[in-house]
């Protein structure tokens, strides 16, 4: 298997940071060599973040990620926690000493850097403002993986949300490749239930897109997400830094550790992709598998002897997924060689240069990015003999696509010029029909007027009497597929066109989907498989006519659609939400809740912006809840009975809606203190406690701590009691010796 690598150098500080070739987002697109991947048809990775601290758990993780000896490490950012201006130097401390054997170039004080780099860092907020503000990203690719690494921190220059210089790059580059692992690498989580929360701007069609995976980090924390349409995105904010509190809630259907430092460990082969978080000490703690849908076999396969040198094959086509066919061989029926291949939504094909007198195995498999399909069934056949050519007969037929509507034949005479011939055409390579009579000596034809599709040829020689003296073997011609039909393009709000059109080819290999601006100069924006129909244009301009042509294309040539038009929507913000309301749960906590009113059939919003004060005034963005979400619960610790006023503005690439109404609540007091404490010794070692509880609803006591001490100077908790009980019995103490207790009540 080959894999390519490309470079990754942190800039020295001052470094202007052009990078070579195509920047965007941070990433450098730059391949440098081509080499073996070391583990052949598999590749192992590993994927960890916000660990720039320098400190034992860091070192922790390091000792883990090396133990399984990965082919490659990708970070999901904050690979410096230290104070700026951030140096070098420091880097070398926080990255450099713990992967220096996997970086390239390195020339720290850590050791020897890596001869190949392995190291693809992704940017985070921790990062921004580093050497220069210019440090260099990468891809790492292989020929059945790929990373694309974006930068997502709220500097980048090219953005990061739906209508971005960074998001349509990522659009293009995840269509342009042909490897069925695409793994999206980021800092800031499109979903989480952490502390920091989803990103709702960063919520991007990744999945129409062609991407397989997203992984972030930023909250500290391990999390794995099944969203929007069974898509798996993974947050891993574990890699060293301090871990955060597990979420008070979980999004639904995630699963959620943030008890343990470590890092994913990722294996894949071309149709298998395995996700494992493993702790620093080696317990596996989630996994994750996905297989690549493999295309269905070929069924129903049937050759025949069509002449004294040619078998035909026939199949069925099971799969609408497959890149192409592989046809095999073989003499015996035990040991197969693959002889040709074919193209996508093919069923046939013509194996020529054979003996008479043999008997020929075959069989059929699908291929695609993924991997192979099982095999057909097998199938043989015999040429017999009966089936030889006179002496005379023509030979060595050859087709020639002249245009899109004629083809030409050429064979060899073989009879002196004493044979007419007569060229027979066929459109399913078995039934054949007479289409012109020539005299003797002729050597060609040009069979015109052809409407677009797959053609079979044949050429006949006969005596003046019209007696069959043999036929060439059968040859094919692809003419230009017929034009797609039926195009609509549908206005979808502001941003979005969306296309769909009638197959009507049988020999396409697939879509060019054109598009101007002005009806006349068109430019290709997008190319789909054979067995698409539909296209989702995004990051149009708003209030502009497109229009569209969908032309199907094979090796002879392209036959464009009639043009549609469509015009997207002026900028469309989101309607506002409403019924915002606001609930203390506690002391320190409160939950807000509002309507979304922007749900389908209306212009959807992409996120919500949630603002909170501590006057009513006076408001401070805090949160970014993702798009269809209702509710958020205020993860900072607030002061006990103090009011709190929230609202709540959806958003789009078009805009902010007006805010909601203004909900307010008052965090819960503390509750009163407990008085009148006593305690009386029991025996010599036992002594008996009570208080009264001065808690009311609704801030009353749930529980009661005791703390001891033996010389009011040192105090230890050593028991609780639950909502209104107010007496406890400790057993345990030494005979002649003095405690102190104090109680505190909590809620």
């Amino acid at each position: 298997m080959l894999r390519r690598v490309s470079r990754l150098s942190w800039l020295r500080p001052g470094s202007p940071g052009k990078p070579k070739s195509r920047r965007s987002s941070g990433i450098v697109l730059e391949a440098l060599e081509d080499r073996l991947t070391p583990s052949g048809s598999t590749v192992r990775f590993a994927v960890f973040g916000d660990y720039g601290v320098a400190q034992q758990p860091e070192q922790d993780v390091a000792n883990l990620v090396h133990s399984w000896n990965p082919d490659f490490i990708t970070t999901t950012g904050d690979n410096n926690y230290s104070t700026p201006p951030l140096t070098t130097a420091l880097y070398d401390t926080t990255v450099g000493q713990y992967y220096h054997d996997f970086i390239n170039p390195y020339s720290g004080a850590y050791g020897a850097g890596a001869t190949t780099n392995r190291f693809f860092p992704s940017m985070g907020e921790h990062d921004w403002g580093a050497l220069g503000n210019n440090p260099t990203g990468d891809q790492g690719y292989l020929n059945f993986l790929q990373l694309f690494i974006l930068d997502t921190d709220p500097n980048e220059p090219d953005g990061w949300d739906r209508i971005s210089t960074q998001a349509q790059w990522l659009q293009g580059a995840l269509a342009s490749s042909t490897a069925p692992w695409k793994v999206v690498v980021m800092s800031f989580p499109p979903y989480s239930s952490g502390l920091e929360g989803s990103t709702g701007d960063l919520q991007l069609p990744f999945q129409a897109w062609g991407a397989s995976a997203v992984v972030s980090g930023h909250d500290h924390f391990y999390e794995r997400l099944i969203e929007d349409n069974n898509f798996p995105y993974f947050v891993v904010g574990t890699g060293g830094a301090g871990l955060e509190a597990p979420p008070a809630s979980l999004i639904a259907g995630s699963k959620a550790q943030a008890s343990a430092w470590g890092a994913l460990k990722v294996d894949a082969s071309p149709s298998q992709m395995t996700f494992s978080f493993v702790s620093t000490a080696g317990t596996v703690l989630d996994t994750y598998t996905m297989n690549y849908p493999l295309p269905a076999a070929p069924s129903k396969l049937a050759v025949a002897a069509v002449s004294g040198t040619q078998i035909n094959l026939k199949w069925t086509d099971n799969s609408t997924n497959e890149t192409g066919y592989t046809i095999q061989r073989s003499t015996d029926g035990t040991n197969f060689t693959t002889i040709a291949t074919a193209g996508p939504a093919t069923n046939k094909y013509m194996d020529s240069g054979l003996n008479s007198g043999t008997a020929y195995y075959y069989r059929v498999s699908a291929y695609n990015a993924g991997g192979t399909s099982a095999y057909s069934n097998t199938a043989s056949a015999t040429i017999p003999s009966s089936m030889l050519p006179s002496i005379g007969a023509p030979t060595k037929l050859k087709t020639t696509v002249a245009s899109a509507s004629q083809v030409n034949l050429a064979w060899t005479d073989n009879s002196a010029g004493l044979y007419n011939f007569q060229v027979l055409r066929s459109t399913d390579g078995s039934n054949y029909t007479a289409v012109a009579n020539l005299g003797m000596g002729a050597t060609s034809y040009a069979d015109k007027g052809l409407a677009p599709a797959t053609y079979f040829y044949q050429v006949v020689s006969t005596t003046a009497l019209g007696v069959n003296m043999g036929s060439t073997d059968v040859a094919g011609a692809v003419l230009a597929p017929a034009a797609p039909g039926n195009l609509t393009a549908t206005n979808f709000f502001s941003h979005q066109i969306n296309l769909s059109w009638t197959n009507n080819a049988s020999n396409a290999t697939g879509f060019n989907i054109l598009e101007s601006t002005d009806g006349v100069n068109f430019t290709s924006v997008g190319t789909v498989g054979v067995y698409a129909t539909s296209f989702t244009r995004w990051f149009l301009q708003p209030s502009t006519t497109y229009s569209y042509r969908i032309s199907a294309v094979n090796a002879s040539g392209a036959a464009s659609s009639a043009t549609a038009s469509a015009t997207t929507s002026p900028p469309t913000p989101p309607l506002a939400a409403s019924n915002a309301t606001a609930t203390a749960l506690d002391a320190h906590h409160i939950k807000v809740t509002w309507t979304d009113n922007s749900n389908p059939p209306n212009v959807e919003e992409d996120a919500f912006a949630l603002y909170r004060s501590s006057d009513g005034i006076n408001f401070v963005w805090k949160q970014a809840p993702a798009r269809d979400v209702t509710s958020y619960t205020d993860p900072d610790t607030l002061t006990p009975g103090t009011m709190y006023y929230y609202e709540i503005a959806a958003f789009n690439v078009d805009g902010f809606a007006p805010v909601s109404n203004i909900a307010s609540a008052t965090t819960l007091p503390l509750p009163a203190a407990p008085s009148n404490l006593t305690a009386t010794a029991l025996s010599g070692t036992q002594v008996s406690l009570s208080w009264t509880d001065n808690s009311v609803s609704p801030s009353a006591a749930t529980s009661f701590k005791i703390y001891r001490s033996t010389d009011q100077v040192s105090w230890a908790w050593f028991a609780s009691t639950g909502q209104g009980v107010t007496s406890y019995t400790w057993s345990g103490g030494s005979p002649a010796t003095t405690y102190y207790f104090y109680v505190t009540a909590s809620n």
